[in-house]
């Protein structure tokens, strides 16, 4: 059986560069389409991605907003579940792995649900120029334990909670097992940068996220932010299943 993954995901920062490691990096794990779906993007994340062959889509609105990326992880593969034997429904600073290559290991996956251990790195280093998982020192981070690839033939619905971070499948359900893992990619490069980040995140958030209480990571101190990066570093380590 052929095994062919599109990768769905949400340009949510101004790192297009980090868009093409990742399209480069997917496309060499055996992915074959790419649908990158861009909420208001201000540098050249676009055209890097249609340069690169993807498939590009604009979000209704430009302000972050979790129902329409709940809309999209939820609904939008459907029209084409028939096409592929893997779906991966991530945001654009997430990366599946698997220690045999993620096509070889889901060309011999039984299961129609991939259940990784999250893995949030941190690091003072940038993202690397040419390999993706060169900068990945992190922990184990459950919350990103995220069930972001699935087969669409015989999983009938996701139903993705916000953030994607919990679903509850319907269909032929099987749970994997094994060695996947399910990089969170958005703590590089400083805490200078995160603060700048979170500061941007900030000022798009929409009414409905505000009023409910979603991101309100985003709106901490520079105090928080910095006490968290500190906490954090100092309990990232290598990651040792990476096989280079």
């Amino acid at each position: 059986m052929r095994r062919r993954p599109p990768r769905s995901t949400q340009s949510r920062s101004s790192a297009a560069s980090d868009v093409y490691k990742r399209q480069t990096y997917y496309r060499a794990n055996g992915v074959t389409e790419i649908f990158v779906f861009d909420n208001g993007s201000t540098d050249e994340t676009r055209e890097i991605a249609m340069r690169h062959g993807a498939n590009i889509f604009e979000t209704k609105t430009k302000d972050l907003d979790d129902r329409n990326y709940l809309h999209i992880k939820n609904h939008i593969w459907k029209h084409c579940r028939n096409e592929f034997d893997f779906m991966i429904c991530c945001d654009a600073d997430e990366v599946l792995y698997h220690p045999l290559g993620l096509a070889t290991a889901l060309e011999k996956e039984a299961a129609s649900v991939i259940h990784p251990q999250g893995w949030n790195v941190y690091s003072e280093l940038p993202p690397d120029q040419h390999d993706i998982l060169k900068v990945s020192t992190g922990f184990p981070d459950p919350n990103f334990s995220k069930c972001v690839c699935f087969d669409p033939k015989r999983v009938e619905e996701m139903n993705y909670g916000w953030g994607a971070h919990s679903c509850n499948p319907t269909g032929d359900v099987q749970y994997s097992g094994g060695e996947y893992y399910l990089f969170h990619f958005r703590c590089l490069g400083g805490v200078q940068r995160m603060i700048e980040r979170h500061r941007e995140y900030a000022q798009r958030m929409s009414a409905f996220k505000q009023a409910n209480g979603y991101g309100f990571h985003y709106l901490r101190s520079e105090a928080a932010i910095q006490a968290e990066w500190e906490r954090n570093i100092s309990r990232s380590e290598k990651a040792s299943f990476i096989n280079i």
